[in-house]
Parts: C-alpha cells; structure tokens; sequence
C-alpha cells in the first residue's frame, strides 16, 4: 500500500476540501479533454487523486483526532469511481481506487478491483502482491504464497515479496501439506526465498534473522551455512547476545565446542543465564 509522506500536505482536514474540489475538476478536465486538448495521462490523474487523500488523513495520529469527515470520504471515493470510469483500461488506476479502499476497510470490495487490476496487467508486482494479502486474509495460505511468489518473480529486486513469501509459506507450513516430506520441502522453499530476501537487503535484521532461524526447522539442517547465516547477523544487530547464543547453539551442533564456549563467553545480558547454563552443560558433558 502507499504511505503517507512524513511531512503534513495540509493542516488536519481543514484545506482538504478546496484541495478536493481542484482534484475533482482537474480529473474532469483530463477525461473531457478533447482533440485539442492534450489528455492527462492516467499517472498524473491517480498523483492528482492520492494527493488529495494524503491531504484527508494528514491530520490523523496516535490520539485518533482529526480523523477524516464522511464527507470527505464520500468525495475521495467519486474521485475514485471517476478515476477508475475515465481510465477503464489501467491498471494502475484500478490499483489505486483498490489501495484506497482497503484503507477503509472496505476489503472485498479492494480485492474485486485489484482481480480487475490482474486481468488487464497480469504483469504488475504491485497488484500480485495485494491480491497476495488478501488471500491471506481470507486464511487461504497456499494461494497468498503463490501470489507472493509472483509478485517476487515480477519484481526481483523486491525483498518484501521474497520476506513475504518465506514467511507465509514457513508460518502456514502446516496447512499446507500433508505429510512430513511435504512440509520439509516448504520450509526448503521458506529458506530459499528468505535468503534472497536477505541478500536483496543485507543489513535488514529481519530478513537475516528470519533467514538464520529457519535453519533450525530444516531437516536434516545445513548447520554449516547456518552458522554463516548467524555469523552475518552478528555483524548487522545490536543484539549481540541474542546472536551469540545462536552461534553457540549451531558451533554445538557442529561439534566445535570450543568456538561455542567463546561464543557462550561473550554474552552479557542475565536474560540468557539459563540458556547459556544448559549449553555449557552440554559442551562439558563428555
């Protein structure tokens, strides 16, 4: 979905409406222009209409004041209706009509128009990745994945799709298989997409953490590059001696016991006492 900038277009709501009337007669304008009038192009009609939302929902903020007029709202959906009636054939336009409805919480009504938005662009990662979400929604786990996954094959460089896709398919896992072979052939695609997403943005905790952690539900686990995995996340957060007891549990498991007590040396923090007693533990045990 669009965010909203950081800063204020418009003190509250109090300038959206002159702002909502110029929209709405520059949108007019753009679908009436005739030969010898250059139209608009859909682009610069949907910036017009965003600006304007973003000058609604300006005032709003942790305290719930400000919050839009229904007679705002009423006039930002005719400029979508018109928007959308103008534009019949963008998908860009449907795309936006539909991200402004599911900022209202009118969800089945944004995933009709983001179906409309696929049918006329099956390539757009944007679209993908809202219908994506709407699947998930509705609790249809393996159809959000497969749309996450689209939506990171249409958009490579995008490791929000890939976070996505890793993160529905490992946290449904269950759902969405029916037998232990099946469910450890997910989480290998689980891993797969938050490594990618990780290497798409490498100092994103996040995803290196994600990426790490999913080692450990990996069968039989790769512990060799997960303790490279960890190794990286090490270098990125501020929580070391969450990463440290990482990378002493996986030098364990790798039979390197003396790196794991260095690493079991490092950590500070008395949350970890416990932990970090059982895994001393077990690299004295003989």
């Amino acid at each position: 979905m669009h965010e909203l900038p950081k800063r204020q277009l418009f003190s509250a709501c109090r300038g959206a409406l002159p702002l909502l009337a110029g929209v709405a007669f520059f949108v007019a304008q753009a679908g009436a222009a005739d030969a010898g009038k250059p139209q608009a192009a859909p682009d610069d009609q949907i910036r017009a209409v965003r600006i304007a939302e973003n000058a609604v929902f300006a005032g709003m903020g942790d305290s719930g004041k400000n919050e839009p007029t229904q007679e705002d709202l009423d006039k930002l959906a005719r400029l979508y209706k018109q928007l959308v009636e103008q534009n019949p054939k963008s998908a860009e336009a449907w795309n936006a009509e539909a991200e402004y409805q599911w900022r209202i919480e009118k969800h089945p009504e944004a995933m009709a128009e983001w179906m409309t938005a696929e049918k006329l662009d099956p390539e757009n990662a944007a679209v993908a990745g809202h219908l994506a979400a709407c699947y998930l929604e509705l609790g249809r786990a393996k159809r959000a994945t497969e749309y996450f996954e689209r939506a990171a094959k249409l958009d490579p460089k995008n490791a929000l799709f890939e976070f996505n896709a890793g993160n529905t398919s490992f946290l449904f896992r269950h759902e969405m298989t029916n037998s232990t072979d099946n469910e450890q052939a997910v989480i290998l695609r689980s891993v797969i997409h938050f490594q990618r997403a990780a290497q798409i943005e490498p100092f994103n905790i996040d995803y290196a953490q994600a990426y790490a952690q999913a080692f450990y539900s990996l069968l039989p686990p790769d512990w060799n590059t997960a303790l490279q995995a960890w190794i990286h996340y090490l270098q990125i957060t501020d929580q070391k001696d969450f990463a440290y007891s990482n990378l002493a549990r996986v030098n364990l498991k790798l039979g390197n016991k003396q790196e794991a007590r260095e690493n079991l040396a490092k950590i500070e923090s008395e949350k970890f006492a416990a932990l970090k007693k059982h895994l001393l533990l077990e690299i004295n045990a003989p």
